[in-house]
């Protein structure tokens, strides 16, 4: 089941998508708004380690990816 969430960031709005099998994209939301809100326990791995990046605290991402769906040339 596909989940998503939008965080706030330093860098903006953005979007977090994922399943079970990992993540799914990441995508910068344009636009003044960015409900926050409760991040679902299937991306908060993911929208930690992206604060963590924009703070200057992480320079590789460790996450799981859903392919699923992608083109085979990616």
């Amino acid at each position: 089941m596909l989940q998503q969430t939008r965080i706030p960031t330093s860098f903006g709005c953005f979007e977090i998508a994922g399943s079970e099998l990992g993540i799914t994209r990441v995508n910068k939301v344009e636009g003044d708004s960015c409900p926050g809100g409760a991040v679902p326990e299937l991306l908060r791995d993911c929208a930690r380690q992206l604060e963590e990046y924009f703070s200057g605290e992480r320079r590789e991402f460790d996450l799981k990816l859903d392919w699923g769906g992608a083109p085979e040339f990616y």
